[in-house]
């Protein structure tokens, strides 16, 4: 069993059906009408996974008519992560591969960033958050942390900082989650039925965007 199979086995107990899927999916779209719908992005600024998927965002609003909320989260907990070290270690890998594969950035040996460049980060993406510029810039202000390099990025105060996170891991636990890089969608959807994870629907990082596309495809117009 992979490492990311073995870390998805609690949340996956609790999602089996196909056909509560799609049913789910029917009652959000009555709800949302024709409007625009919203994807809910969880980012945790020393998760690779996360720095890969900020480089997405852009493309994923040019192409379809989506709301998309950036949060802040810090690391699943213990109970989440049990293997904390183990985890870590595969996502630096892992990350490396998933960039090559998708032309993604991602600098060779990676190293987790240290903790006061990250608190820095983490206040720096809340600043472009609460001024509603996540998107154009998430990805630039990661791939200074991830390459060691200090961005001059404004920032946000500590308080304000530790609050967007409270308010993030929250709304991920409320949704019924605990990772990072994840993509939630369609009112109580984490994904598509044609991706599963011991039977878990997921739309976790870059190299499963395809299935949160799969579902805004079928849900939302196209902007082209």
């Amino acid at each position: 069993m992979t490492v990311r199979a073995t870390f998805t086995r609690a949340f996956s107990k609790a999602f089996t059906s196909d056909t509560l899927h799609m049913t789910r999916r029917g009652i959000a779209r009555m709800r949302r009408g024709s409007g625009p719908g919203t994807v809910h992005y969880f980012h945790q600024a020393d998760d690779p996974y996360s720095d890969l998927a900020a480089q997405t965002l852009s493309p994923l609003m040019e192409r379809y008519r989506i709301r998309l909320e950036p949060h802040l989260v810090s690391a699943p907990d213990d109970a989440a992560a049990p293997e904390r070290a183990r985890l870590k270690k595969y996502a630096l890998r892992d990350a490396a591969r998933l960039a090559r594969r998708y032309g993604l950035t991602y600098p060779d040996g990676a190293s987790e960033p240290a903790s006061e460049a990250t608190a820095t980060v983490n206040a720096q993406l809340a600043h472009v958050i609460a001024n509603d510029s996540f998107v154009e810039r998430a990805a630039s202000i990661s791939a200074a942390l991830w390459q060691g390099a200090t961005s001059n990025a404004p920032a946000s105060g500590e308080g304000v900082t530790r609050q967007m996170m409270v308010e993030g891991d929250e709304l991920r636990r409320n949704l019924g989650h605990y990772l990072s890089g994840m993509f939630y969608f369609d009112a109580g959807l984490w994904g598509a039925p044609t991706y599963r994870v011991d039977g878990a629907p997921a739309h976790w990082g870059q190299d499963r965007l395809w299935a949160l596309e799969e579902d805004l495809k079928a849900a939302i117009a196209c902007a082209h």
